[in-house]
């Protein structure tokens, strides 16, 4: 994945790479394992960082294609360089707790194209060696998708 970012005040390139697998426990029951890298190179060198992440996702294959799931995500950023109004490199540890449910409501026979809905709730706990950066916050997001 690569993106380019132009904004009034940024500009520059985000790279990444994820890798990831399904362990099918048996004919309900799943784990996902995922790990990936962020590459982030702004023209502020300050705001440019390297963040690699690993995430896990057990679910729960229910009838009538419901999947309840729980899932953790943990990422470390680490900044290029100092800040100007601090006397250190940033470096953050983000710990990312989600519980939620996926309905599939149309699934094509090949299994290729699926139409779901998605609802969520996910804690995120930033720890920062900047206190400006150190968070707490709660998100409820609910999606729509159609896969192809």
């Amino acid at each position: 994945m690569k993106q380019r970012i132009r904004t009034t005040f940024r500009s520059g390139t985000s790279d990444g790479l994820f890798l990831g697998t399904m362990f099918q426990l048996n004919d309900r029951h799943r784990i996902n394992i995922f790990s990936g890298m962020e590459l982030e190179r702004l023209h502020l060198d300050e705001e440019s960082f390297n963040q690699p992440w690993i995430a896990l996702r057990y679910s729960v294959l229910l009838p009538h294609k419901w999947e309840p799931y729980i899932s953790y995500r943990f990422a470390h950023s680490k900044y290029k360089e100092k800040e100007w109004l601090f006397d250190a490199k940033r470096s953050d540890r983000k710990h990312d707790f989600g519980v939620g449910v996926k309905k599939t409501f149309w699934e094509s026979r090949d299994r290729r194209r699926s139409l779901d809905a998605e609802a969520s709730y996910r804690y995120t706990r930033n720890y920062s060696n900047m206190d400006l950066y150190d968070y707490k916050r709660h998100a409820i997001d609910f999606s729509v998708g159609f896969s192809f």
